[in-house]
Formats: C-alpha cells, sequence, structure tokens
C-alpha cells in the first residue's frame, strides 16, 4: 500500500475509521489505488469483497489487455523495454552464490507484494507463520518448468543449495526476514531493483501480481 495524506473526507473502507490508530495516513489499494485502508488487517480483512472492484479498476488505470494467463503482456513488454531486462536470460551469467541471492529476493518481494495487494498469505511464509522454505521450494520448481529462466548449470543439487541459502539467518537474503520495497532499493543501492525482482517472479509464476 502506498502512504498518503490523510483527509476529513477519507475513511478507511473495512472500519470507516478516518486514519490509522497511530496516528498515521490512511494508505490506498496498490492494485486500483482508489480504496483507502487504515492497516494491513483492514485491507486483508475486506480482501474478497473488494477484489472484483479493484480487478475491474486497476485493468482500466493501467491501460492494458490481460491474457488468458493472467499476465498483462503490454506492460511486462514496456517495463522490460524501459529497465533493459529480459527477464527469460536476466539470471544468465552471474555467479552461482548471486543466481540464488536474486531468487530468495524475487520470492520475499512476491511473497510482500501478494500480501499488500491482494491480501493473500501463504502458509507457508514468514507472514503465514509456517516454514517458509516450503513456500520457496514451490517457487523454484516452478522456475524449472519455466523454459530457460534458470540458468544452464540449475538442477536439483543447486535447488537444494539455493533453499539452504535461504534458509540461513546470518545474510541480509533470508526466508526468515520480510522485506519491503524501500529495504531492497537500500540494500541493493538501485531504485530499480525491485522492479526487477518483481518481474523476475512474474515470469516464474506466470501471472502479474494485480492480476486476480
Amino acid at each position: 500500500m502506498a502512504d498518503i495524506n490523510s483527509t476529513p473526507s477519507l475513511t478507511c473502507a473495512t472500519c470507516s475509521k478516518a486514519g490509522a490508530t497511530n496516528g498515521s495516513p490512511l494508505q490506498k489499494c496498490g492494485g486500483c489505488r482508489t480504496t483507502f485502508y487504515c492497516s494491513k488487517d483492514c485491507q486483508k480483512a475486506d480482501w474478497k469483497s473488494h477484489r472484483t472492484s479493484c480487478k475491474k479498476q486497476n485493468s482500466t488505470n493501467s491501460g492494458t489487455k490481460q491474457n488468458g494467463n493472467g499476465n498483462f503482456q503490454s506492460s511486462k513488454a514496456t517495463m522490460e523495454a524501459m529497465l533493459g531486462l529480459n527477464t527469460t536470460t536476466w539470471l544468465y551469467n552471474r555467479p552461482e552464490a548471486e543466481v540464488y541471492t536474486l531468487l530468495i529476493d524475487s520470492y520475499r518481494m512476491r511473497v510482500e507484494d501478494e500480501y499488500n495487494f491482494r491480501g493473500d498469505v501463504d502458509d507457508d511464509s514468514i507472514y503465514g507463520g509456517g516454514d517458509p522454505t516450503k513456500g520457496f521450494r514451490r517457487f523454484l520448481l516452478e522456475a524449472e518448468k519455466r523454459s530457460g529462466v534458470l540458468p544452464s548449470w540449475w538442477n536439483a543439487e543447486k535447488r537444494n543449495a539455493c533453499v539452504a541459502k535461504g534458509d540461513s539467518k546470518d545474510h541480509w537474503s533470508t526466508l526468515h526476514c520480510a522485506v519491503e520495497k524501500s529495504d531492497v532499493q537500500e540494500h541493493y543501492k538501485k531504485p530499480s531493483m525491485p522492479m526487477q525482482l518483481r518481474m523476475l517472479a512474474e515470469e516464474i509464476i506466470g501471472s502479474n501480481v494485480m492480476a486476480f
């Protein structure tokens, strides 16, 4: 959700409060950007009733057409062109440890986005309170199904090593710690890095986080 200035005319769509209980401004849904909430809990509680109108509004705002796989292809192509990025070759010609880190952080960004934008919580994630390595392993298995996304040296042994790295808590890219856009930008010293990680996750999962 994106911060906005709280005004008397705006109230939380779930509890009708004019602002957050801690005095912070209301926040707007990251999908439609027209519905406001005082907290992530309120956004999550309202998701089932809000998701239909959110999808419709987001499609109108984006000006793109959604295909049968739930991808916004024109938007994706535009972003790749802007970033000079090809998500099917982005991991190529990188050191093994760096590939592991990018996959871990791409998954962490996706988990964060699904919680913020859609109110979805995977039980096997830092938000669901379960074992985050299980959700990440499923993510890697999906990556293996996508032709050309992973480097040619990737195999089951490398997958296990990548999961093990994510399970470790002695470095920044750990599955046991949530991550936000600002954290990624600060860590990588690159403003566009969150978008690059998001696009890699979209390539792996097969859908835009805004597609419902």
